[in-house]
């Protein structure tokens, strides 16, 4: 992750990348026109692909059968793979559970594998140490050093690991950001009215205009908690003893936040359930950040994709919401809120919107 922070994300670099994405994915929604459109099948692509300029220094077309079927697999462990899963405290239900879905998992991650496996020989080939030019060669670099400490199974689970969390996570928040939208029309209103005030209709959105902009940070907040993407988060394991509440944590005890019970928790928030980008607000309409937001986990071992993830997050809803109004792709959809856990993400019901430009 050393690597990751190193090589530029949050500098510019990377924001390009992220922008040149952004550009094609405006590109194909302003081709549907009002046509309905099925977000789920586009912001996995842009996102995935964001993650392969990073690693691989390229990008898919949207209808690669290579890319679909990494996509696929990816889907595949999101869905069958979650920590959380009572096959993972007992094991004995993986051998009497008749419908198990552990296999479909464990070939989806050696799919992925074998793909990035592939992709590594090929940059091996063009590999120059004088010119690094994407995240593999950076570990490439570190692998021929006398000290390294860096191995084949470490790179591939670490570029797994990438193209895994930085598809799903941020494709996700980036539905549900596109459901509160049209359910919410003038917060959708309120956003764009800022966005065009501060950076006007021409302008490509940066990911320093944050600073700029606080009711449009102050919704996408509101919308991360609100619906909590990862409601469980990662395991961990207690390096010690520890005491919480008058209850004792032994050593070595594998732990799981609940995030969600935070993100809903009434005496942290007022009126958890409703959806109120103002809670991120001070009395004179400043962004605050609160404790008690929690959407990349806690404490030191917080999600290391962090600040790519809200990179990406900014940069696609600032620049939808610059050049479309979003509406109801189903005049009868009543747009249930409720999300849908499929495997590790909480996702949203199926709902179909119109991207009409500006």
């Amino acid at each position: 992750m050393v690597a990751l922070k190193d090589f530029g994300v949050g500098k510019q670099s990377i924001e390009e990348k992220i922008q040149d994405e952004v550009g094609l994915l405006m590109e194909l929604f302003s081709k549907q026109g009002k046509k309905p459109t099925d977000c789920r099948k586009m912001f996995p692509k842009a996102t995935s692909n964001i993650i392969s300029s990073i690693i691989f220094g390229s990008r898919f077309d949207f209808d690669d059968p290579e890319f679909n079927n990494l996509l696929g697999n990816i889907a595949t462990l999101f869905k069958y793979a979650a920590a959380f899963r009572l096959e993972n405290c007992f094991p004995i239900l993986d051998k009497v559970n008749p419908f198990n879905k552990t296999k479909l998992a464990v070939e989806g991650r050696r799919e992925i594998q074998k793909y990035i496996a592939t992709r590594i020989e090929s940059v091996r080939c063009s590999f120059d140490a004088n010119n690094i030019r994407h995240f593999l060669d950076v570990y490439l670099e570190q692998e021929e050093k006398p000290d390294s400490k860096i191995s084949d199974e470490t790179l591939f689970i670490t570029i797994a690991d990438l193209y895994i969390a930085g598809t799903d996570t941020t494709s996700v928040t980036l539905q549900w950001s596109m459901l509160y939208m049209i359910k919410y029309p003038d917060v959708q209103k309120k956003c764009r009215n800022q966005i065009l005030e501060v950076i006007g209709e021409d302008r490509q959105p940066v990911v320093k205009d944050k600073d700029n902009i606080p009711y449009v940070m102050a919704t996408l907040q509101e919308v991360q908690r609100i619906s909590t993407i990862a409601p469980l988060s990662v395991p961990h394991v207690a390096i010690e003893d520890v005491e919480i509440d008058g209850k004792i944590i032994p050593r070595d005890t594998i732990i799981i936040p609940h995030l969600m019970s935070v993100h809903l928790d009434p005496t942290v928030w007022d009126k958890p359930e409703e959806f109120r980008p103002e809670r991120f607000l001070d009395k004179d309409g400043h962004f605050v950040k609160k404790e008690g937001f929690s959407a990349f986990s806690m404490g030191p071992r917080l999600c290391p994709g962090k600040q790519l993830a809200e990179s990406e997050l900014l940069l696609f809803f600032v620049s939808i919401i610059q050049r479309f109004n979003l509406t109801k792709g189903d005049d009868n959809d009543q747009l249930p809120m409720t999300g849908i856990q499929t495997g590790t993400t909480n996702q949203p019901h199926p709902f179909k919107i119109c991207f009409i430009p500006r």
